[in-house]
């Protein structure tokens, strides 16, 4: 209950995850989020543009993030997600949300 306060009262975003890391002195800043790796994979295949990667294929790499960046924006009303939060019900929303906007285009 204590890191429960101290968290809330710290106006941090928290969960039952967050509170066994500040329980059992883990980080938070070595969890991974979703749009840091996804970054960082689209950087690797731009460098491969032309060469062993498509440029359309690159393409479809940054559409899609910029997909899951609005997609978690509109719907979770954050920055990013972390790994360990992005879940079966995550996944499903998200799926959903794509083929409504497929549909609506």
């Amino acid at each position: 209950m204590e890191i429960y306060r101290e968290l809330d009262f710290e106006g941090i975003e928290f969960n039952p995850q967050t509170i066994l890391y500040r329980y059992i002195g883990i980080e938070e800043k070595n969890r991974m989020t979703l749009l840091t790796i996804f970054k960082d994979h689209n950087e690797r295949c731009r460098k491969l543009a032309g060469k062993d990667m498509s440029p359309s294929t690159v393409t479809c790499y940054e559409t899609s993030y910029r997909h899951t960046e609005e997609f978690i924006r509109f719907n979770y009303q954050k920055d990013d997600e972390y790994l360990d939060e992005v879940n079966h019900q995550f996944i499903r929303t998200m799926n959903s949300s794509l083929k409504q906007s497929a549909i609506a285009i």
